[in-house]
């Protein structure tokens, strides 16, 4: 999550269209790329860990699950599909 998350933020959505010139079709590419690099990894982790419950860790919230709501908005907001993602969807 910490390494997905630094590649979709504003500052780097601006050098891709202002100084790399892509098109707002690849922008979004881009950013959908890597959302979902992340919450693969994170689907992948919670599917094999043996303490995932309802929440990340367990069947209450902890940090863990607050960090991944701050991959899973981003990836609303820039209509990644979550159908593949069953563990990580709110």
């Amino acid at each position: 999550m910490a390494d997905s998350h630094p590649l979709i933020v504003p500052r780097v959505r601006h050098y891709l269209t202002d100084v790399l010139k892509v098109s707002d079709d690849q922008r979004l590419a881009w950013i959908q790329h890597w959302l979902g690099a992340g919450l693969q990894a994170m689907e992948t982790l919670l599917a094999e860990h043996p303490a995932s419950g309802h929440f990340c860790h367990g069947d209450s919230p902890t940090i863990a699950d607050i960090c991944l709501v701050t991959q899973v908005t981003p990836a609303k907001t820039f209509n990644l599909p979550l159908d593949s993602y069953r563990r990580v969807r709110l």
